[in-house]
């Protein structure tokens, strides 16, 4: 079960919805945590716009901050 957030970071990098990622997809990783870059800008719009309407509410912030929290706790877990 993949969690929500790790969806939409795969949809982000997954630009031809193949279903796997390329060299080149993985490329934009960089790209995408480069400062105030264009590119990270557009991955959190993205990431939160999980039906692509073209804005932000705050149901889709609700359900991203708590995808990224149960992500967190998960992660955590596993640690311990």
């Amino acid at each position: 079960d993949t969690p929500f957030f790790m969806y939409r970071v795969f949809a982000f990098l997954d630009q031809g919805n193949k279903g796997k990622l390329s060299h080149e997809d993985l490329e934009r990783v960089g790209l995408m945590f480069s400062a105030d870059s264009q590119e990270l800008i557009a991955f959190r719009f993205f990431v939160y716009d999980a039906s692509a309407k073209g804005f932000i509410t705050k149901e889709d912030m609700t359900k991203m901050v708590r995808a990224i929290f149960e992500t967190t706790l998960k992660v955590r877990e596993r640690d311990l």
